[in-house]
């Protein structure tokens, strides 16, 4: 029988081994997660010093080279570990997507962030509100709206932005039926104020495509900062696809054989987007190994070839939840996928 495989786990990680999924399948790393995030060693560190200097940071990549997952894991655990000795360890992370109205996102973003556990959802909406016209009709500043915001305590703000090609790919038909506003712009310059402001200290990061970059280009300040504070995210080596698929594993009961983590490793490729197809495989894996109730054994390659293989898993899973479906839903399914 092969020999399986699994990493020690280091001194930092919890003892007792987890009896679920370590792996999040196609959705980015949460922060909660971050024990179970391997293969981007030192590159934190690198996205840090710039953040430290510009207060800016463009997170670049292709779709599915784990931007998200490197923020979350990455950078926000040492921010409040007051790795930015100068800044302290005390945040407030702010998280958003644009969307299809940029402002709103960013009311709502700012309105959650500093909401208190007593505040209703009316309280919220309307605050959010509020927000948002102090914003398009007021033209009131990011760091005059916090320092008027009761549950702010001087502490440091990063605006994360996730997916901020969304202001190129959504906005533009919302922007054109409301001419007299555009959110878009409207949104950079507000990122911008508050970056050269220095009454509240407010951090930015963006994860944006690569394949969008050149979108930004329109916005003169924002194109001054990328190219002043970016980090491309290169394409994961095969040692860290090994780290990746190990780390997580480690954490558990489960061991993986030596042919599997071969096949796995001589097959996921050169893609950037492989990393979420990875990520998907070895969720569904851990699944059907648990499922046998055999955990003297490790994860085999009949569980690889049983759950479709790199190639084949999120299809056949996706076939899987389809025949669930009663025949209304699936109707709606197929309707929608045809739209996509």
């Amino acid at each position: 029988m092969a020999k399986s495989l699994s990493i020690k786990p280091s001194s930092e990680q919890p003892e007792e081994k987890l009896l679920t999924n370590p792996y999040p399948g196609l959705r980015p790393f949460s922060f909660t997660e971050k024990h179970l995030y391997y293969g981007r060693e030192g590159q934190s560190e690198k996205i840090l010093e710039l953040l430290t200097t510009n207060r800016f940071i463009a997170i670049i990549g292709p779709s599915g080279s784990g931007k998200s997952s490197l923020i979350n894991c990455g950078i926000i655990p040492q921010l409040y570990g007051g790795y930015l000795y100068e800044a302290g360890s005390r945040w407030k992370i702010a998280r958003m997507h644009p969307g299809y109205s940029p402002i709103e996102s960013l009311s709502i973003t700012l309105t959650e962030t500093f909401a208190s556990q007593k505040m209703t959802e009316e309280q919220i909406e309307a605050e959010t509100n509020m927000n948002y016209v102090l914003f398009t009709k007021k033209a009131l500043e990011i760091s005059s709206l916090v320092k008027k915001i009761e549950n702010y305590k001087d502490e440091n703000i990063l605006i994360f932005i996730d997916q901020i090609e969304e202001l190129f790919r959504f906005t533009a038909g919302i922007d054109r039926q409301r001419s007299e506003l555009d959110e878009s712009l409207l949104l950079i310059n507000l990122l911008i104020e508050a970056l050269k402001q220095k009454k509240v200290p407010v951090y930015v990061v963006i994860c944006i495509r690569s394949d969008f970059v050149g979108s930004c280009s329109n916005y003169e300040a924002l194109t001054e900062y990328i190219n002043l504070s970016h980090f491309l995210v290169p394409q994961m080596a095969r040692d860290s696809y090994r780290s990746a698929i190990l780390g997580p594993l480690s954490l558990t009961h489960a061991k993986i054989s030596p042919d599997v983590l071969q096949e796995v490793l001589n097959n996921v490729g050169e893609r950037a987007d492989q990393l979420p197809v990875l990520q998907h495989l070895m969720m569904r894996l851990y699944n059907f190994w648990s499922a046998k109730k055999k955990q003297d054994r490790p994860i085999s390659i009949y569980d690889y070839r049983a759950v479709g293989g790199l190639s084949e898993a999120i299809s056949l899973h996706a076939e899987e939840l389809f025949v669930k479906l009663n025949e209304e839903e699936q109707e709606t399914c197929k309707s929608l996928f045809q739209t996509i």
